[in-house]
């Protein structure tokens, strides 16, 4: 291991006094302030790290009295953490004992306007996970849950907006908040047809949101909670995103669905403004697991006696009985190499009868004793026969034998290729625990796409038909196969005819109505794309009195009769006084054509739309980095429906498009400067269908337009009823009274649609009612069935119809309880946890919950705690033995396999393991709440082509960073023409993989000591148990 510093080392004698004064310091923080432990316990742990290396280096100190100083301040530590656990189980006591205010089967999912006015002083009934310990009964265990999941997705979102509204009531309105995103001037738009039923448009103004990058921005992501207000949140309006479109986003559009299409959404016309907040969580994921919880009866609870009641005996499965397990698939790895034997030895077997020969040859176990009485552990053959090490052996006949069964696997134990096989054993074994009269599949949930995509390229070697991956949107060729849309559409035939006929039906009536829906939708979408004709606007819109002013003007020869056009600025001539005055002179008063004092404005608008093209430009010219909003909309986008695809190419022909007084798209640009004076100039070489803007900066003056049109800045109704004069309003305000016009011209638009949109609503539910019915005759011929913990939410009701006998969870450890128990069916007889507690957690958004309510405790954990048998994986197989040495904390009993003592060194570089000291200082990144090192980006990518240079692939060279704005950083700096194949990702979407070299940025250097991700052990372990062969970590230590 080698330690590199920008700043020279003390000498032995000031390191053994610098780690003597600083024991001293941690032992007089912890006698004057205990409740300092948490913030100690870092340092702590790096100065016993620190003493070991300095052993190891044979550096002279008094290693006696500095490790007497360390057990003092640990004895200490233990002390204030026993007398605190003390006080916080007095205090979990009492809570149990709580009676809840109501019943949780009652509560609203969404939040109420009481949820997110609560005091301080009134704080929502909750009660802990409990790590240890069982619940009284089922309805105590669910109420507990559903109280803590409900809170994790309204605690930010209360919090928020009283922030909001405590920094909007001192005056501070545009001030950065921190659990809520807020938007201003949020206007309903339009309706959108989707096969879900109608989703609606929204603007909303970007004019403080130009530097936000939409493309990798976590803003606005599908499936994220909004709440929309006019009223200080008094009065609340919840919808989900439903479609994120970046190019849109930047224009202020975003398509949300309400949360249920009520007769109050369609009422509200374009000019009602809004504040909308949005909080992060994906709240699809909460309100499906919190309904199936609401639903959950008691004697449909599965496993209580270990969920509930923590018992730590655990049964056999129902199913299992004294039957033989036929494990000859097992042996098929290590057979692989010895066929013709094996061949031979099955002629033995048919001689043996006739010629007794044959009685002892070793090798036959290997074949003969693959058939086994399952629970008898003593007939099973030794672990080398099904290509196992005797801990993955140990494993593999708990998951088989018990019902409930717990299975941790360290960072390169091979947890994924044990659990290839529990599902291989119990794939071949089928008829013993499937149902004799129906056929039930096994179902396997992973937290994430990837994982699960692994885990079914697994199964699919020896397991290739009857698997159905629900959800996902991999580009692999592999997995299209079993996609349900795919699987789906190749049994379209398999299919009742009654449920295909009403599909049929309602499909063509839901495309009759979005298209008299969108014939609509289409005339208000074209005033965003022009000037609309006055003759469109009636009295209703255009007062009387405004439309006689309108009149007024000296206009001879107004081009295809519009006044607005003209009235706006856009036009060939300019409104006169009758009294004669220089028009001018008018015009610089009255502020009519200064709108050339708005194009610097346009050209900060042009810029940003630079920006957006240069950005584009970047991600054409380096190597593609997988952005968390990329990975967050993967993962959210359960599946893609195939209905929706359908629908988009229905074309929409309206019959009475609105002509446009002037069109941007027939715009023409005339480069040269042009006499305003003269109409000759003005209409030289230009077609009669089109329109010209004289003038200087041409260009930038189209772009005004656009963003003119496109803004949702208008005038109220009472600022406009108090107009006398239109023609003496100035630029900006002439465009804020169209702008009210148009909101009123939509509006009388949208009423024509009311009807019809009660009918589409009605038949997109049929449609849906009718594709799960598709979905449940096919998901029930499966073999295997393979989703998401989000796709098992979201597909919870099928689940509890086919009722899966046998349950697998990957990455069990990283999942949240109640999505786990939700997923569950009461036909379950078996569940195979296998994960990792000490790598990756669940991750609630309230950090409040996930410490002081243990909401980050798995269901995986709980049942260690609990002292539930857990079959630990033993011998790693991926990194070499100096990488392993530095998880010895976390893993003691972590054993080497032979087969990584031998790894050759790296090339090129003097050490295996090296750590690059600076001092270099991050920096923060409002937007997403994220941090970057300028340094360390070009640190790590100066080495990762130095080792390129060495002869090293670039696919053999991952870089992690614990923060996605570093991501971003480093992304910038490695051209694709060099650098395509290494691969840049975020320490958490790396877990479960691994490669050869792995160069890790941490990324935090501040004056305030903060280490941020580096002091949570399970991303520490992740981080340091990636690379096989070498390993570089930089950031200031």
């Amino acid at each position: 291991m080698s330690v590199t510093t920008f700043t020279r080392p003390g000498s032995q004698r000031q390191i053994q006094e610098i780690l003597s004064s600083v024991l001293v310091l941690i032992q007089k923080l912890l006698d004057c302030f205990p409740s300092s432990y948490i913030e100690i316990n870092a340092p702590l742990v790096v100065i016993k790290s620190t003493l070991d290396r300095i052993q190891r280096q044979h550096i002279t100190v008094d290693f006696e009295m500095l490790n007497e100083k360390l057990s003092q301040a640990e004895t200490l530590m233990d002390s204030i953490l026993h007398r605190w656990q003390h006080s916080k189980d007095i205090e979990a006591e009492e809570e149990d004992n709580a009676n809840p205010p109501d019943d949780f089967r009652q509560i609203p999912i969404f939040p109420t306007t009481h949820d997110l006015h609560l005091q301080l002083v009134q704080q929502p009934f909750l009660r802990s996970n409990k790590k240890q310990g069982g619940y009284n009964d089922v309805q105590h265990y669910l109420d507990v849950q559903f109280r803590l999941l409900r809170e994790d997705f309204i605690c930010p979102l209360r919090e928020g907006i009283a922030e909001y509204l405590q920094s909007r009531g001192i005056g501070e309105k545009y001030k950065k908040l921190q659990d809520v995103r807020i938007y201003h001037d949020v206007h309903i738009v339009h309706p959108v047809c989707t096969s879900d039923g109608l989703a609606f448009r929204l603007q909303f103004d970007v004019s403080r949101l130009q530097r936000v990058r939409w493309q990798a921005s976590k803003r606005l992501i599908f499936g994220s909670l909004v709440c929309l207000s006019k009223d200080n949140f008094e009065t609340l309006l919840f919808a989900t995103v439903d479609e994120r479109n970046a190019g849109e986003l930047q224009s202020g559009f975003i398509t949300v669905k309400f949360q249920h299409y009520q007769e109050n959404i369609r009422s509200i016309p374009p000019t009602d403004s809004f504040i909308m907040a949005e909080t992060s969580a994906y709240f699809e994921a909460y309100r499906h697991v919190l309904q199936r919880m609401q639903e959950v009866t008691e004697e449909e609870f599965p496993f209580q006696k270990y969920i509930i009641r923590t018992e730590e005996t655990v049964e056999p499965p129902r199913y299992l009985r004294g039957q033989q397990y036929d494990l000859t698939p097992l042996t098929r790895d290590v057979n692989q190499k010895a066929q013709e034997e094996e061949r031979f030895q099955n002629w033995r077997q048919r001689l043996r009868p006739r010629l007794g020969l044959f009685k002892d040859i070793d090798s036959s176990e290997k074949v003969a004793k693959t058939k086994v009485t399952i629970e008898d552990i003593q007939s099973w053959p030794k672990p080398d026969v099904f290509h196992l090490d005797k801990s993955q052996l140990t494993a593999l006949q708990t998951a088989l034998t018990k019902e409930f069964a717990v299975i941790q696997g360290p960072p390169g134990t091979g947890k994924t290729y044990v659990g290839l096989k529990i599902v291989q054993a119990l794939l071949h074994n089928k008829a013993i625990w499937e149902r004799r009269r129906e056929p039930s599949p096994l179902l396997v949930v992973c937290y994430t796409n990837h994982a699960l995509d692994q885990f079914i390229e697994g199964i699919g070697k020896f397991h290739s038909d009857g698997i159905i991956r629900v959800g996902g949107r991999s580009s692999s060729a592999q997995m299209q196969k079993y996609l349900l849309k795919n699987v789906k559409a190749a049994k379209r035939r398999m299919m009742p005819r009654e449920v295909l006929n009403m599909v049929h039906k309602t499909y063509d009536n839901l495309k009759q109505y979005k298209s008299k829906i969108e014939k609509t939708v289409y005339n208000i979408q074209l005033t965003e794309k022009g000037v609309i004709h006055e003759r469109n606007f009636g009295n209703d819109i255009i007062s009387d009195q405004h439309f006689e002013r309108l009149q007024l003007a000296h206009i001879p020869d107004v081009k295809d009769g519009s006044l607005i056009v003209n009235w706006l600025g856009l036009g060939s001539f300019i409104y006169c006084h009758e009294d004669g005055r220089n028009p001018d002179h008018t015009v610089a008063n009255e502020g009519l054509l200064p709108q050339m004092e708005e194009v610097p404005q346009a050209a900060q608008h042009n810029k940003n739309d630079q920006n957006a093209a240069d950005d584009d430009t970047l991600d054409e010219e380096v190597i593609h980095v997988e952005e968390e909003a990329e990975l967050l909309m993967a993962a959210r986008m359960v599946d893609q429906n195939e209905d929706d695809e359908l629908l988009k190419e229905t074309e929409t022909d309206p019959k009475t498009p609105v002509r446009l007084a002037l069109d941007l798209e027939s715009l023409t640009i005339v480069e040269e400067t042009v006499d305003d004076s003269s109409p000759d100039n003005q209409t030289e070489n230009v077609n009669d269908n089109q329109w010209q803007v004289a003038g200087m900066n041409n260009k930038k003056r189209k772009r005004l337009i656009e963003r003119n049109l496109t803004m949702n800045d208008m005038m109220t109704k009472e600022e406009a009823a108090q107009i006398r004069d239109i023609w003496a309003l100035d630029y900006k305000d002439r465009w804020r009274l169209y702008r009210y016009w148009v909101a009123l011209y939509c509006n009388n638009l949208l009423k024509l649609i009311h009807h019809f949109e009660d009918q589409y609503e009605e038949e997109a539910q049929k449609l849906k009612e009718g594709r799960e019915m598709e979905d449940l005759q096919v998901m029930k011929t499966a073999s295997v069935i393979a989703m998401t913990t989000t796709g098992a939410a979201k597909y919870k009701t099928l689940l509890q119809e086919i009722k899966p006998i046998i349950t697998i969870v990957e990455e069990a450890a990283e999942v949240l309880e109640s999505h786990i128990v939700t997923s569950l069916t009461s036909g379950c007889q078996h569940l195979i946890l296998i994960g990792d507690h000490k790598q990756l957690r669940p991750s609630p958004t309230v950090y409040r919950l996930a410490k002081g309510y243990n909401l980050e405790i798995s269901l995986f954990e709980r049942m260690i705690n609990n002292r539930m048998r857990c079959d630990c994986l033993e011998w790693q197989h991926r990194m070499r033995p100096e990488i392993a040495h530095l998880m010895d904390h976390i893993y003691p009993e972590l054993k080497n396999h032979e087969s990584v003592e031998n790894f050759d060194n790296i090339q090129g570089i003097a050490s295996n393991i090296f750590f690059i000291n600076h001092a270099y200082e991050e920096r923060h990144q409002d937007d997403n709440m994220s941090h970057s090192n300028v340094f360390e980006a070009a640190y790590a990518v100066a080495l990762c082509k130095y080792l390129i240079q060495q002869g090293y692939s670039p696919s053999q060279i991952t870089i992690l960073t614990a923060y996605t704005g570093q991501l971003f950083l480093i992304k910038k700096k490695m051209p694709r023409k060099f650098f395509d194949g290494v691969r840049v990702t975020a320490v958490d979407n790396f877990q479960g993989e691994e490669n050869d070299i792995v160069i890790l940025s941490l990324v935090r250097s501040n004056i305030e000591g903060k280490i941020g991700f580096v002091g949570i052990e399970n991303r520490v372990c992740v981080s340091l148990s990636r690379a096989k062969k070498r390993v570089v970590h930089t950031r200031k230590f």
